[in-house]
């Protein structure tokens, strides 16, 4: 049996942030499942609309794909449902990686509100604060890609009302110290250095609660870091991976 990660995504998005990471260990001796959580991408369904809930759902995946155990890989609201399930079911999570993660994600009043009425400036907003220098001045990881663009896309392409479903999810979830405090599997945290929705700081004070955690700065780099540094990303997963499962 391969050892299982699973790929969680951020609020409004789906599996499809993951392309450039699960391609690889796919083809490395990795079983991947990169989720699209209940109503978003692919996956039918009413949404979850807590952070609480969503953990809830991991486990019940993990035995609906034949497991007992598996990786997680959670990126932004993806990172909370992953501390919190790892908290809440550490027999199902052999080992973690939290990135563009903080404790708490308090959401901007303006963001929220605009997301929850289903007003277009939400969009706008996430596009613009959610990518650093390399979203916003060029050079992306695959030529002829467009960061913005594709946000915009992806965000446009979702149902309505997921966007803001997600970030009150995250607004309201203040369990993120506490759930910290009870992993117990190795854990990998990564931040972007300009990230503007989940700062470094913050992702280094969750690192700091979580016992032996890594911790690890991706410099000249928003939030969405597996797209603005997809090799650095894929580099650091790896060595995370190679340390902490072992492969048949």
């Amino acid at each position: 049996e391969l050892p299982a990660i699973i790929f969680l995504h951020c609020a409004g998005a789906d599996h499809s942030i993951w392309y450039l990471q699960t391609r690889y260990f796919a083809y490395h001796g990795y079983s991947i499942l990169a989720v699209d959580f209940p109503g978003h991408g692919r996956s039918e369904g009413e949404f979850i609309k807590s952070i609480e809930e969503m953990a809830n759902w991991i486990p019940e995946l993990i035995r609906a794909a034949g497991l007992e155990q598996a990786s997680l890989v959670g990126h932004s609201m993806g990172a909370l449902v992953a501390l919190e399930c790892a908290a809440r079911f550490s027999e199902n999570v052999s080992s973690l990686c939290l990135i563009g993660s903080a404790a708490k994600m308090p959401v901007h009043p303006v963001l929220l509100d605009a997301s929850l009425k289903g007003d277009l400036l939400a969009f706008d907003l996430v596009t613009s604060w959610e990518h650093g220098p390399t979203g916003h001045f060029g050079h992306p990881p695959v030529p002829g890609l467009s960061l913005l663009g594709g946000a915009q896309a992806l965000l446009n392409s979702g149902p309505n009302g997921a966007l803001g479903v997600d970030l009150a999810a995250c607004n309201n979830y203040h369990n993120g110290m506490n759930a910290a405090s009870k992993i117990s599997c190795p854990v990998l945290c990564l931040s972007g250095s300009q990230d503007k929705m989940s700062p470094s700081f913050e992702g280094m004070k969750l690192a700091e609660a979580i016992p032996d955690a890594k911790f690890h700065i991706i410099e000249d780099c928003g939030h969405m870091v597996m797209l603005e540094k997809a090799d650095e990303c894929l580099r650091m997963l790896k060595e995370h991976f190679q340390s902490t499962l072992t492969l048949n």
